[in-house]
This record gives C-alpha cells, sequence and structure tokens, in this order.
C-alpha cells in the first residue's frame, strides 16, 4: 500500500462529534464562520468498520439536526464515493442527494507552506448544491479526523465521478 495513508492523517475526532449506538466518525469536525471562528456546528460521516451502517450528520450543539440516510443500514447504498491523487496530493468526495439538493463532503490535501509558522492543513468540509451550482459551503474550522478506506468500503463508487471504476480503488488513481 501507499503512502497515501499518510496523507489522510488518522487522527482522533474532535469532541464536538457524537456519532450514536456503535458508530464512529470516519469523518468530522467542527464548522467555522466566514471570520475563521469554530462555530457549534459539526458535520461527520458516522458508521461502522464492520459494516453495514454508515451515515452524513449535521451537529448543532449535541443535537443532530440533519442525518441522511434517515436508516444507517442504508448508507451505503445511497452514499457515493471517489477519491485520487493530484500532483501528488490526496482527494477525496462523498456525495448523496435528498430533497432536490446534491451534498458534496469535501477533502482536499494541501501542499506544504514554505513558512515555518504557517501550518497547513487540508481544506475540508461539505458543499450544498442546487442543480450544479453551490448554494452553501461549510469549512471545517479544524484538520478533519479522516478514515477515507473505511468510508470506500462502506459506500458506493459514485457512478458520476470523473474516472469511473478508476475513481474507487483501494489505491486511488494517481494523476499527474
Amino acid at each position: 500500500m501507499r503512502l497515501w495513508a499518510l496523507a489522510m492523517l488518522t487522527l482522533a475526532p474532535p469532541a464536538a462529534l457524537a456519532c450514536s449506538g456503535d458508530a464512529w466518525p470516519m469523518f468530522g469536525c467542527q464548522t467555522m464562520d466566514r471570520q475563521s471562528n469554530l462555530k457549534e456546528e459539526s458535520i461527520a460521516i458516522c458508521g461502522t468498520s464492520d459494516g453495514p451502517s454508515i451515515q452524513y450528520q449535521h451537529e448543532t450543539g449535541d443535537k443532530v439536526d440533519f442525518a441522511y440516510p434517515a436508516d444507517p443500514t442504508q448508507g451505503g447504498a445511497k452514499l457515493f464515493f471517489h477519491h485520487y491523487f493530484k500532483a501528488g496530493l490526496y482527494h477525496a468526495r462523498l456525495r448523496f442527494k435528498t430533497g432536490g439538493y446534491t451534498y458534496r463532503i469535501f477533502f482536499d490535501d494541501q501542499p506544504a507552506s514554505t513558512d515555518p509558522d504557517t501550518i497547513n492543513g487540508p481544506s475540508a468540509g461539505i458543499e450544498v448544491l442546487k442543480g450544479s451550482k453551490v448554494i452553501s459551503t461549510l469549512d471545517c474550522g479544524e484538520r478533519p479526523a479522516s478514515y477515507f478506506e473505511d468510508i470506500r468500503r462502506a459506500t458506493t463508487c459514485d457512478p458520476e465521478n470523473p474516472f469511473g471504476a478508476k475513481g474507487c480503488t483501494e489505491e486511488p488513481l494517481d494523476l499527474p
């Protein structure tokens, strides 16, 4: 296996994320407002490592105010994943549609900074689209917990990804 596991940095999940039952945050972060202040909101992909449960959750405070799908045992068929490397940096996407909207969880690794006082982390969060127009973006305000191999195994290959089946393999596609 390639060193792409380093790009995912499997860090402990933020304390704000509380998945129910046996589920744990396979991806999650506290969100940030436009002034770079952490909000009392978090986003998470909650799942179980041995399946069959996976679900997107948006939390405000300690309350889940949006979860998809309602039945997490249907998440494997309703959440669509793909990933790839581009110029040596890891990128992952998880997509689902509900209520006329498309939701895209994104993770884009960033190149290392040459400034020793700068801490570089990935760009991550969720976009909400109506048709093809992004109408809302919630950015992670911290380095997200990210376990993409578990997410890949628990979900379905995204048929709308630009790389076809190659975008869903265990070893991510490597683009120049």
